[in-house]
């Protein structure tokens, strides 16, 4: 038999707010039951759409088994963005830093586009666009190519969508409206670097998905306008900015260091290599360190590649070190960033 009480009772239950209610209205025998529910026993799993076809099938459950891939998935700071006295990091004017996704979520990523190993030919004319033009061309791989467009999407809208109204007020639209959402890739026989450009979007995000000075040298990202940059990236961090806000993404820091590190490399091994990189070529390459307008004074990969000094050589030691320097970027995985472009509608 239940009966009412119109009193709180002040003993099992965490809140006397929650005490009144339940007694109050439901009466003293139901109220008993408020504190055995919140325990937390597990929970259920939905099996149904788990594809073990797929490189990563776990990546493909933001939908059907959220906590679980929130769990495995999402950065174990990325709550800490929102607290109240959290003071967002600005590496750059106009450039946020967030943590994001966890380590796992990189490797996933990386696995699933290496898996599906089609990526562009990094030329201006690409058929997976409308209009088959891309202005600023990159080895890529599109989400939609793997099948993980409606996830990224739905990852934009419940994890990054917040993150932006914080810091870029004003800005509203839910969804987010996102058009090309892709994987790069940087290699020495591929492509190194990316020329200076600005977005056709509102916002960008790029995640670093490897470790600078385990899996590359260098890279980063830097903005002219500001003569600022963000070399030291982290894994699963997200860098956002205005689209309009021209970068680049090209490492100088160890070009020359690197450049006499390989000299090193060669003669050890033995291939009997003349002296270094030229002398102009030295000082080319520490005035591009040091000048914007050095910019376009940059060795290019072909140009040390064909040089008489390093043409001869690659693979084993020798192929590791020109990797480093053609690219200052990663050359083992291969994956450096993620870019997703919010187009204004």
């Amino acid at each position: 038999m239940s009966f009412r009480l119109d009193y709180t009772i002040p003993i099992l239950f965490k809140s006397e707010i929650l005490i009144w209610l339940s007694a109050v209205t439901l009466g003293i025998s139901m109220c008993l039951c408020l504190f055995p529910i919140e325990v937390d026993f597990g929970h259920l799993i939905n099996p149904d759409t788990y594809d073990i076809t797929r490189a990563e099938p776990d990546m493909y459950q933001i939908f059907d088994n959220e906590i679980d891939w929130e769990e495995k998935y999402i950065h174990k700071e990325y709550k800490d963005n929102f607290l109240p006295r959290k003071e967002d990091l600005q590496p750059c004017p106009d450039v946020y830093w967030f943590p994001m996704v966890s380590e796992k979520f990189n490797t996933a990523l990386i696995n699933m586009m290496e898996t599906f190993g089609k990526w562009s030919s990094g030329t201006n004319e690409d058929s997976r666009l409308e209009g088959g033009y891309e202005a600023v061309p990159t080895r890529d791989i599109h989400m939609n190519q793997v099948g993980f467009e409606k996830h990224w999407l739905h990852f934009l809208k419940k994890y990054v969508l917040p993150l932006q109204q914080k810091v870029f007020i004003g800005y509203f639209h839910d969804p987010p409206r996102s058009l090309m959402n892709f994987v790069v890739r940087y290699k020495p026989d591929e492509q190194p670097l990316l020329r200076p450009h600005h977005d056709s979007s509102t916002y960008t995000i790029n995640i670093a998905l490897n470790k600078v000075g385990v899996d590359y040298e260098g890279g980063g990202c830097k903005f002219l306008r500001y003569n600022c940059s963000v070399v030291d990236t982290k894994p699963g961090w997200i860098l956002m900015h205005p689209g309009k806000l021209t970068h680049y993404h090209e490492a100088r820091a160890f070009w020359v260091r690197r450049t006499m590190r390989l000299k090193r490399e060669f003669e050890g091994d033995g291939h009997g290599v003349q002296n270094t990189v030229e002398d102009g070529r030295l000082r080319a390459c520490q005035k591009s360190m040091h000048s914007q307008e050095g910019f376009q004074s940059h060795p290019t990969h072909q140009d040390l590649l064909t040089t008489p000094q390093l043409g001869k050589f690659s693979g084993g030691k020798v192929g590791d070190g020109i990797s480093h320097l053609a690219l200052n970027r990663s050359f083992t995985v291969g994956l450096v960033n993620f870019k997703s472009l919010q187009v204004m509608p």
